[in-house]
């Protein structure tokens, strides 16, 4: 579950990507570090079927390429609004995901 100071981060997040337009730049996007302090804070994993984090909800069918944040750039690897950063698995999950309508 996310809490008041993460959705805050959250928000933090998105509002950079949507002021630089970083998500989808012109710089090729690196993978997210495991170590990475935004990803261990949301319990990021690169493949939720083969490795869930602690509080996964099993048989929900949560993954980052049906997450709200997600835009996809490939068959493997999409960028992320709340790691703008970085390309994220779309076979990954965090405890940002949130349904795409």
């Amino acid at each position: 579950m996310v809490n008041r100071r993460h959705f805050v981060q959250l928000g933090t997040a998105a509002a950079a990507v949507t002021l630089t337009g970083r998500a989808g730049g012109a710089a090729p996007l690196e993978p997210l570090p495991a170590d990475n302090p935004q990803a261990i804070a949301l319990k990021y994993v690169e493949d939720v079927a083969a490795n869930p984090p602690d509080g996964f909800p099993a048989g929900s069918g949560q993954d980052c390429s049906n997450c709200l944040h997600y835009k996809s750039l490939d068959d493997t690897w999409g960028s992320c609004a709340l790691f703008p950063t970085f390309k994220v698995r779309g076979a990954g999950w965090c405890a940002g995901w949130v349904k795409q309508s």
